[in-house]
């Protein structure tokens, strides 16, 4: 069972329009120049396109995304007929095959089909009901998070 079925008890409360919060996952320590500080500063650099603060944020316990392993978290951001999927490893080791599902009604758009723009630009048209039935998958190597942008097919 998914780690986001379950019940989780007490969780922390990311910031509300912080990428870190949103990946799952704080580098801790690190000084400038080092290779945390060089990671979470790639981190911000991933979401400065987008002006977070604009979304709704839903986090990796909101159930609003959910992965197919307990150390893979998935977050969403939400903003008229656009969302930001953000799926985060947690763990050292690489996950392959990794299946993402989105709850289509958290999306804040409708409509038959569904553009999916991944990393490096990859795109991909879906019919809605693939964002819920594991057709979505991805591979992640050890805490490494993709962006994924959604919005209605035109």
């Amino acid at each position: 069972m998914p780690l986001l079925s379950r019940g989780l008890g007490a969780r922390p409360q990311p910031q509300q329009h912080c990428p870190i919060g949103a990946a799952g996952h704080v580098p801790l320590g690190g000084r400038h120049g080092g290779e945390v500080y060089e990671e979470t500063l790639k981190l911000f650099r991933a979401f400065k396109p987008y002006k977070l603060e604009e979304y709704r944020f839903r986090d990796g316990w909101s159930g609003a995304v959910r992965t197919s392993w307990e150390d893979v978290f998935g977050a969403l951001y939400t903003k008229g007929g656009r969302a930001l999927v953000v799926v985060s490893n947690t763990a050292a080791e690489p996950r392959r095959n990794v299946v993402w599902r989105v709850q289509p009604q958290a999306l804040g758009f409708s409509g038959a089909r569904v553009r999916v723009r991944g990393a490096g630009g990859a795109e991909q048209m879906v019919d809605q009901r693939a964002l819920g039935d594991g057709s979505l998958v991805t591979a992640l190597d050890g805490y490494e998070y993709r962006i994924f942008e959604l919005e209605p097919a035109l």
